[in-house]
């Protein structure tokens, strides 16, 4: 991707996935999403969202920021169509698998200057309008660059627009919880090996061993918490001989 798009790539911004359409062992095309943009006033007028709703809900869109096909021009016919076609059926339940929630809405910028949309189009991505013509520069959209983008937006579940925009949390952006069952003899095998890392932390603030910290992590990552409140959230939930033998 960072030899061949014309922006070239070297990470995402926040949450991200990257994928690869292949067939028969060849790669055919390269995609990459990321957490949806800070702000953008033709998204925001579409979704007619108040501040409240969007800065809480941003996580519940993906941007795609980079895609390439890597074959000839005319090479497989619709080729960029079925590709995002696949990804926009699945985005959302990858989502959730990887980053513990799912989402509402995908969105992307195109640059009339290179290309015309036609891929978005025919996907039934809408138009909602054109950029501003500025990038975010340290936190706050200050750098202007006078490149208008035009911007599409696409729905991933019937209804996105008015559960983005409606005051309550839909039930279903919560994460995917799961029990996780674990027998002391696991937890101390997972301490143990823990403990072979090297403890990176100044000693000034330490309050815990850090084999026990990393090994709370662990378990909430598998009961589907993801983040630091959701851990923290899941650590009180905690036996306390759960917590003992882990050695807290």
């Amino acid at each position: 991707m960072d030899q061949n798009h014309r922006l070239g790539f070297k990470g995402f911004a926040g949450r991200g996935l990257r994928y690869v359409a292949e067939y028969q062992g060849r790669w055919l095309a390269l995609a990459g999403w990321q957490s949806g943009v800070f702000k953008c006033r033709p998204r925001d007028k579409w979704l007619g969202w108040k501040k409240r709703e969007q800065f809480r809900r941003l996580h519940l869109i993906a941007n795609n920021t980079r895609f390439l096909l890597l074959t000839e021009r005319g090479e497989v016919h619709n080729l960029g169509s079925c590709v995002m076609a696949k990804m926009l059926r699945r985005l959302s339940a990858d989502w959730q698998r990887t980053w513990g929630h799912p989402l509402e809405l995908a969105e992307t910028f195109v640059d009339p200057r290179h290309f015309a949309g036609t891929i978005y189009r025919a996907g039934n991505w809408r138009a909602v309008g054109q950029s501003q013509g500025y990038a975010r520069s340290n936190g706050r959209y200050t750098a202007r660059h006078n490149i208008k983008k035009e911007r599409y937006v696409y729905p991933l579940r019937p209804q996105a627009c008015s559960r983005l925009r409606k005051r309550q949390d839909d039930p279903s952006w919560g994460p995917q919880v799961q029990r996780v069952e674990t027998s002391p003899k696991q937890l101390k095998s997972l301490v143990q090996l823990l403990a072979e890392m090297a403890d990176f932390r100044r000693a000034q603030g330490r309050k815990h061993r850090l084999e026990m910290v990393l090994a709370i992590c662990i378990l909430a990552r598998l009961a589907g918490k993801v983040g630091p409140l959701a851990t923290s959230r899941y650590a009180q939930k905690m036996t306390q001989n759960q917590l003992q033998t882990l050695g807290a």
